[in-house]
């Protein structure tokens, strides 16, 4: 089960209240910040001192919020703080006349069969599909397994009705319904079901294990894993590990950090262990060690992995989100399973990547960025006669494998991801220009089998194979779910619809696309993507909703989001989708241009494109609305600081790193320096200094109106950052024109894929209301 982003969130509407409308530069519509201060928050002395190469010594600059750090679910004066900033908010919106027009057209958005995660377990003696699905507002997916005739016979009304039998419903693994399942691995006889389920959406979850003989459809009570789960309860697991079945079926290998005491924890390391079934997770045995590599003692993250074959099992570690790699390979059966196995060396540093697609007798087949910076697939013989027992690390054997070249790189044009399925055959994901363009490849061979498919104008995000085909299923702006079951007989393709949803009363043929480009502060020309109805005119009278990203070489455009949907449906609006530097929307080349010291670029990418919408006529000065989570959060806070006044009526930090030096201090932190830059290098801090957004805060400028969002299960960004952040704007700006303001998301982590359906609709009715507010924008609807 393999999630590729899901962005969600925002905007606005009209109201009756007789304030200017328009942006940064004039009073925000029914804010006056004389009879609504901001809450006082204490300030304090503390203060932080770096090398820096510029001054040849220490720059020193206060952190006067830093008790905001606290834990906020058990500290007075960050609890305070949070009661303070809602009270504020709720204030505000309750002159949000819309509210209920909001709630239905979200609720409309949300109105479909949500089907995910669909794959055929053809490993089994009967194969059977596993699905999930999630039906109009439902909070929480029910997960169905039914035969290949009752899926076939179901597809033929579009999935009107789930097919098969209920196996295990979401909401019942808690009381509260804040438990979600983030990652599933069915074992090699089809029997068991090995599940990460988190609290909140946290990264930090556990793996339990249930028989498919053993549903979850009702329970009387709600222990951990949900009624009928198996004694097996492994804590402090990372899903984005993985976890991999032996061949046997009678335990799995997986990865385990330690507590990250909520993201306050740096360096958390991670750990190869092993479970069988059966035995408490005490007695589980480690097979690799925690491995503390590179500057400043950074730790690397295990990823591990098992052949289809069932006999090699493969280990992977990270130290930075550049994802280069070292890794290594054993065969596991017949060795005890320890921390002194044999193993092959792979790659031996962190020098390029290795993304494992196969091994077919004894040849390893993956994709690299060796010597082809945009990936290319290429193979390695594993002679097992070269294996060497580990005697204290494993990062003892030095060994590279010799490459030979099958799928040669393709210039600007990068591999994200890849699928294997059908014992030979491999799915790769490009990054096309913008957008996700799937290939079927001969993994063997190299030979091209399907250039892209199948001919479906959204986007795929996850596809999942098996030993005969490949479930591929597809999103796009306004085209909520597409699912395909593709497969090839003799290298003949043929393609399956299995379902195709849709929102009634809409025709994703009334939308336009266009693409254009801004021309970036060096000159650059960086590409963007409009989206409207072809009833808008670009006459410089309608209003915008700018989503970016723009970092770690990935895209988030074209993506299905109810809150996106629903907003286009519903106001007289052009959707723009940015593909500034530090994203990989041209090529790893392209990310690069936004990474570490030219980060700066990335955020002139995105001011530019908001300059030409307006210089265009496209949207109306002062109602264009910038929007991005998490990396894209944090630009969201650099461009408020940055760009000219009024360049936004309104900004929303999702989730947004706003103290890049503080993110340094939690979980993940130092794996970012790569992509960011690390304040502890004196000539990387000099960058970081001039863009991080809590050092940069300006009490001359005139803010649009921003609301922050943060969540508070949120352990890779958390919320402390938007905390420090808001109190600081609101000190040094208390008569902003335009209300700075923040909704913090409960029982949420940070994706917004383990929101509750309730959840999300309350933060997205917020949202939408802050920004009728403060925009004056008017409903179509």
């Amino acid at each position: 089960m393999l999630p590729i982003f899901l962005q969600f969130l925002l905007l606005a509407i009209p109201t009756l209240l007789s304030f200017n409308v328009g942006g940064a530069n004039s009073q925000a519509v029914g804010w006056n910040p004389k009879q609504h201060p901001y809450p006082k928050v204490p300030r304090g002395s503390k203060t932080w001192s770096y090398r820096s190469a510029k001054k040849g010594g220490n720059d020193t600059f206060p952190d006067p919020y830093f008790a905001l750090e606290k834990p906020l679910d058990t500290d007075p004066g960050v609890i305070k703080f949070i009661d303070d900033q809602t009270k504020m908010l709720d204030d505000y919106v309750k002159g949000c006349k819309s509210k209920d027009k909001i709630a239905k057209a979200i609720a409309d958005a949300f109105d479909y069969s949500d089907y995910d995660n669909v794959q055929l377990i053809a490993q089994a003696a009967k194969p059977f599909y596993l699905y999930s699905v999630k039906v109009g507002k439902d909070n929480r997916p029910t997960w169905y397994t039914c035969t290949p005739s009752e899926m076939d016979a179901a597809r033929k009304n579009n999935l009107a009705t789930p097919p098969g039998k209920k196996f295990l419903d979401e909401t019942l693994l808690s009381v509260n319904g804040t438990v979600n399942i983030q990652y599933t691995f069915v074992s090699n006889d089809g029997q068991y079901f090995a599940y990460i389920a988190a609290d909140a959406n946290a990264d930090v979850a556990k793996v339990f294990v249930r028989k498919f003989t053993s549903p979850l459809a009702q329970a009387k009570s709600f222990p951990e894993g949900g009624e009928g789960a198996l004694p097996d309860a492994l804590p402090f697991i990372d899903g984005n590990s993985g976890l991999a079945w032996t061949r046997d079926s009678t335990g799995f290998f997986y990865v385990q950090v330690n507590d990250d005491q909520s993201g306050a924890n740096a360096e958390i390391g991670s750990a190869v262990r092993y479970h069988k079934l059966g035995t408490p997770y005490e007695k589980d045995v480690t097979v690799v060690h925690p491995d503390k590599v590179g500057p400043n003692g950074k730790q690397n993250y295990w990823f591990v992995w098992i052949s289809l074959d069932g006999k090699w099992l493969m280990v992977m570690g990270l130290n930075d989100v550049t994802g280069h790699a070292k890794a290594y390979a054993t065969l596991y059966e017949g060795q005890t399973i320890s921390d002194k196995m044999k193993w092959i060396g792979i790659a031996s540093d962190y020098n390029y990547k290795v993304q494992w697609i196969d091994v077919i007798k004894n040849v390893f087949y993956y994709w690299t960025d060796k010597d082809a910076i945009d990936g290319k697939v290429v193979k390695s013989t594993l002679d097992w006669s070269k294996a060497r027992a580990i005697k204290n690390d494993i990062s003892e054997i030095k060994d590279d494998l010799q490459m030979t070249q099958l799928v040669p790189e393709q210039k600007f044009s990068k591999i994200m991801y890849n699928f294997p399925f059908g014992g030979d055959k491999v799915m790769l994901v490009y990054i096309v220009n913008g957008r996700y363009v799937p290939k079927i490849y001969n993994f063997m061979t190299g030979k091209l089998l399907k250039e892209a498919t199948p001919n479906e104008p959204s986007s795929i995000y996850n596809a999942i194979g098996d030993k005969d085909g490949i479930v591929g299923m597809y999103a796009g702006t306004f085209s909520p779910k597409t699912v395909y079951r593709i497969s090839f007989e003799s290298d003949k393709y043929s393609e399956t619809l299995l379902t195709q949803q849709a929102i009634k009363g809409t025709n994703p043929n009334d939308y336009l696309t266009e693409h254009l480009f801004a021309t970036s502060k060096d000159g650059t020309k960086v590409p963007y993507a409009i989206q409207y109805h072809k009833s808008v005119k670009k006459d410089g009278t309608a209003s915008g909703w700018q989503h970016w990203y723009g970092a770690n070489g990935f895209i988030e455009n074209y993506l299905w989001d109810q809150s996106y949907f629903s907003w286009i449906r519903s106001h007289h609006t052009v959707f723009i989708w940015s593909s500034g530097r530090g994203g990989g929307d041209r090529g790893e080349h392209w990310h690069e241009e936004g990474q570490n010291h030219n980060r700066q670029n990335a955020y002139d990418d995105i001011i530019a494109i908001a300059e030409d919408l307006v210089a265009k006529k496209i949207v109306a000065k002062g109602k264009l609305i910038g929007e991005a989570a998490s990396a894209g959060g944090m630009a969201a806070a650099v461009v408020a600081n940055q760009a000219p006044p009024n360049t936004w009526g309104a900004l929303f930090a999702e989730r947004a790193v706003c103290d890049e030096a503080q993110r340094q201090r939690t979980r993940l932190g130092s794996g970012q320096t790569a992509e960011y830059g690390d304040v502890n290098n004196p000539v990387d801090y000099d960058y970081v200094r001039a863009w991080s957004p809590l050092q940069n805060i300006n009490n001359k400028q005139k803010y649009p109106a921003m609301l922050f969002q943060p969540a508070d299960s949120d352990d890779r960004v958390v919320a402390a950052n938007t905390f420090k952040c808001l109190a600081q704007l609101q000190y040094s700006n208390p008569n902003n024109p335009a209300p700075l303001m923040m909704y913090l998301a409960r029982a949420a982590g940070h994706t917004g894929a383990g929101l509750s359906t309730d959840s999300y609709t309350d933060e997205t009715i917020a949202q939408h209301c802050f920004a009728e507010l403060a925009l004056g924008l008017k409903r179509t609807d």
